[in-house]
């Protein structure tokens, strides 16, 4: 059995042994932490070093800036960075997810093939990555992973880095399935029909953003959406230390969102300057935490703010940066 198959297994196992036992014992619900983070959702270095020897349809994506790529990325990782996942044409503000066409005639272009097991990483707590994994899960690509720990994970198991630029063998037809997958999206009309509803508004960014005092390039407005509850996305990265930029842990996830009043029970649409940190938030509260009714806010701010129309709430005078 191969490696992939191996680890898919085990998730399988253990999500069967979660949800059949009503009662557990402290290993039962060691293994149900383990079920959450399935490794096709996010995956270690060292699953990685292992999956690469064994795997021959794997393509690694790194989302960083190309500068930051060309210093060094995992071997034969291809590179993909925001400018290329966001649509060109049909929008006054900046930020929007590409379009289905755009992004086949990239992944074409890369020699990407449609059914291949993408691992993304970048250097920023898997932030970047997680936008691109919220792209194409909506366009329906589910055959994906994040690299727990980005590149500074990879460092940490003295992982071998390149520093030649990879494209694979040929031009591909990438094409994506016939359906769309909006389960984790949110539009703007969405978001307005909710503010006189229950479903919870989160905020994801900075504390200076949120209460409106910094106003960042690309948005028209500074403040936040009405009733939205703070949640940094940062809370949910490790910093520092052994398992810098690596996802917290399930326990102390869970505890920061109850904290701020958010639970799996609830309807959320989350949002931040223009859907990228909100991605990350999403993959933390759906692949990691299970929370099943979750949208990220493709706009967001920059998008919300543009609409004069549209209200706003800020606590103070905004500093432009």
């Amino acid at each position: 059995m191969s490696y992939l198959k191996k680890i898919l297994f085990l998730s399988l196992s253990l999500s069967i042994l979660f949800y059949g036992c009503s009662e557990g014992n402290d290993s039962q619900k060691e293994a149900a932490e383990v079920a959450r983070k399935e490794p096709k959702s996010l995956i270690s270095s060292k699953e990685l070093k292992t999956l690469l020897l064994e795997e021959p349809n794997v393509v690694l994506i790194d989302v960083r800036k190309p500068a930051s790529y060309s210093t060094g990325h995992l071997p034969k990782a291809l590179n993909i960075w925001r400018p290329q996942i966001q649509d060109t044409v049909g929008y006054e503000y900046g930020g929007m997810m590409a379009s289905r066409s755009q992004l086949e005639e990239l992944f074409s272009g890369l020699g990407i093939r449609f059914g291949d097991f993408l691992v993304m990483y970048d250097a920023k707590g898997q932030v970047d990555a997680a936008r691109l994994w919220w792209i194409l899960y909506c366009y329906g690509y589910t055959n994906m992973t994040l690299l727990d720990g980005g590149i500074q994970g990879w460092n940490r198991i003295s992982g071998e880095l390149s520093t030649s630029p990879m494209k694979l063998n040929s031009v591909t037809k990438f094409t994506f399935g016939d359906s769309e997958n909006l389960e984790f999206y949110s539009g703007k009309d969405q978001v307005l029909a909710s503010l006189n509803s229950n479903k919870k508004i989160v905020d994801c960014r900075s504390t200076a953003e949120y209460s409106g005092e910094q106003l960042k390039k690309g948005a028209y407005r500074a403040g936040r959406i009405p009733r939205a509850i703070h949640a940094d996305y940062m809370n949910c990265i490790e910093v520092g230390g052994e398992r810098d930029c690596e996802f917290k842990s399930v326990k102390e996830l869970e505890k920061m969102y109850l904290q701020k009043g958010i639970t799996s029970e609830d309807s959320i649409i989350i949002y931040c300057h223009s859907g990228v940190r909100s991605a990350h938030s999403v993959f933390v509260l759906t692949q990691i935490l299970g929370f099943q009714k979750v949208k990220n806010y493709d706009g967001s701010w920059v998008e919300w703010s543009y609409y004069k129309e549209l209200p706003i709430e800020t606590d103070t005078v905004a500093i432009i940066n």
